[in-house]
């Protein structure tokens, strides 16, 4: 669903890739939370909370949500880019 480059103040970037059960979480722990309103307006409350729960379910996080908002920058990587030249392929 969606595509984030996080990066742990302590640690190296990493990429998220989100799907529809963090989406679901998202949706069952947000008053008056519904998928079509992110197409509408992307809000980083909402985002970093949907990043939260992938990081949970993958387990590339374990603390609190708070604690992740607080330690790490998000970014959401457009899928749909050309590749950078600079940046090796996997």
């Amino acid at each position: 669903m969606f595509l984030f480059k996080i990066t742990p103040d302590d640690g190296d970037a990493y990429e998220l890739k989100t799907d529809s059960r963090d989406v679901l979480m998202w949706e069952k722990t947000t008053k008056g939370a519904a998928v079509s309103n992110i197409a509408k307006e992307q809000r980083f409350v909402d985002m970093y909370k949907i990043a939260y729960f992938a990081a949970r379910r993958t387990g590339a996080f374990t603390g609190s949500q708070e604690d992740f908002e607080r330690v790490h920058i998000l970014d959401l990587v457009d899928e749909e880019a050309e590749p950078d030249p600079t940046r090796p392929a996997p």
